[in-house]
């Protein structure tokens, strides 16, 4: 069901040119990930936070690690292999804070691997169709999303809706918000949110709707995004139906779009302050709400004013826990760049002191409050 209460409506205005980075970010600092022969690793696909501690999908997708917040190793699942309790490879990893859970897929065998938080396998879910994102797990249920396009799927509830409910049996029983994102898929992106109080946030593809759907399934819209500029826009089911997987072309491409104001969401993290959603766009986007004071900033992270270096370190972010964000980096690759990037200042002595042959770091940062 669906219901229209208590709706925010985000304003979402023109880059202001005399932003710099420094008016935006308040402190930055990194942690590094104990190295040793047993944890190391040289990339990482997937950052999640749960409990206080990180957990680390590597980019071969062979490997899931877990680290305290300080960085020491906790432990890891390694089991790439075609046992009854094993995985071809790995290429989605999310963490559930409802129900403390790591989900894992193994789109390769269709396989979706549930984990305690202490990475001990307790479920193995058989489906007959390759899985792509499973983001929460309720009730012995989980919710699944398909990023690719809907016209491979047979005639059924994976084409009919863009979240998916899955049974521990492997069977897709129901599901959420019908058809609100395009049938030709191509891109892959997505814009969703899980919540301790069982909640999930779904932002879709060209939309300008963030749904909330609540522990108990109750829908509603949470957010919605209005255009002062030329920027978002929310497609209309024609225009969805219009969007064509023929990159040969012009008129059906997804840049065809863009250029009319259509942005891709990418990623939304609203699990803290300030509310970050952010588009995957010919030209990269970052959109900041505060719900506090009810302002908020549109910027490109990396054309932004100020110092080169602070804007490498705070362009992106793969987790949010409260009014810090966090992404990875090497420190090696960011040693190399310093001199493309002229980076410089405090912030180049941070990433000089860093160990260039030691596990990734994870970044961590926050805004000032605005």
């Amino acid at each position: 069901m669906a219901t229209s209460d208590s709706i925010t409506i985000l304003h979402v205005h023109d880059i202001d040119p005399d932003l710099s980075i420094e008016n935006l970010i308040d402190s930055v600092g990194y942690i590094q990930l104990e190295t040793t022969p047993e944890s190391l690793f040289a990339d990482m696909r997937g950052l999640e936070i749960l409990n206080d501690k990180f957990y680390i999908l590597d980019f071969k997708g062979t490997t899931i690690l877990s680290f305290d917040k300080n960085g020491k190793f906790l432990r890891k699942i390694s089991a790439q292999g075609r046992g009854p309790n094993e995985y071809i490879m790995l290429d989605w990893m999310r963490t559930d804070p409802y129900t403390n859970k790591v989900l894992a897929v193994d789109g390769f065998s269709n396989k979706i691997l549930i984990y305690d938080e202490n990475l001990k396998l307790e479920k193995i879910v058989h489906t007959d169709f390759r899985p792509r994102i499973v983001i929460a797990f309720r009730d012995q249920k989980l919710i699944h999303y398909n990023y690719v396009n809907k016209e491979q799927e047979p005639p059924g509830l994976l084409k009919e809706f863009d979240l998916h409910i899955i049974d521990m049996t492997g069977k897709t029983t129901g599901g959420y918000i019908k058809n609100r994102t395009p049938e030709h898929n191509i891109l892959g992106t997505h814009a969703t949110s899980s919540h301790a109080d069982g909640s999930i946030s779904f932002l879709p593809i060209f939309g300008d709707t963030v749904y909330n759907i609540s522990a108990d399934g109750t829908i509603k819209p949470s957010y919605i995004l209005e255009m002062e500029g030329k920027h978002i826009k929310g497609l209309s089911e024609r225009q969805r139906n219009e969007i064509e997987s023929d990159e040969n072309n012009p008129s059906h491409r997804y840049d065809s779009w863009e250029e009319k104001g259509y942005l891709l969401p990418f990623e939304i993290f609203d699990n803290g302050t300030p509310i970050s959603i952010t588009f995957n766009s010919r030209e990269s986007l970052r959109y900041l709400y505060s719900p506090q004071s009810g302002k908020s900033y549109l910027y490109n992270p990396m054309k932004i004013e100020g110092n080169s270096t602070l804007k490498f370190l705070t362009q992106s972010a793969m987790a949010q826990q409260g009014e810090w964000f966090y992404q990875p980096h090497n420190a090696i690759t960011m040693q190399n760049l310093s001199d493309y990037y002229k980076f410089s200042g405090k912030y180049l002595d941070m990433i000089n002191g860093m160990e260039p042959d030691a596990n990734p770091v994870i970044i961590y940062y926050r805004f000032k409050p605005f």
